[in-house]
């Protein structure tokens, strides 16, 4: 399959929603890790729509649905990684600062 411009509008609209919807408060019962995803593969189904025509289940559908979830999840848990690290190194160098005083 040939990786072309509606594949990789796919891919960034993804991370770019899965983003937002991380910065955004979780006020559900369920994860964040489980919510973005679903709710950003919806999102991006509805705003771009599928990768081939027709009715038709194929191995396309597949790999539509794949990349979107994957792209999300990954990108939710990176994000997630990295603020709780970056928060935790503030709090560790003001606890350091505070010590040294």
């Amino acid at each position: 399959m040939k990786f072309e411009q509606k594949h990789i509008s796919t891919i960034l609209l993804s991370f770019t929603l899965s983003i937002v919807l991380s910065i955004l408060p979780n006020k559900s019962n369920f994860p964040k890790i489980v919510m973005i995803p679903i709710i950003v593969g919806l999102l991006v189904k509805y705003i771009l729509g599928d990768w081939d025509h027709g009715y038709m289940l194929s191995y396309k559908d597949l790999y539509y649905w794949f990349s979107i979830i994957i792209t999300s999840y990954a990108t939710v848990f990176i994000y997630t990684f990295v603020t709780v690290w970056w928060t935790k190194k503030i709090e560790f160098s003001n606890y350091i600062c505070y010590e040294l005083k």
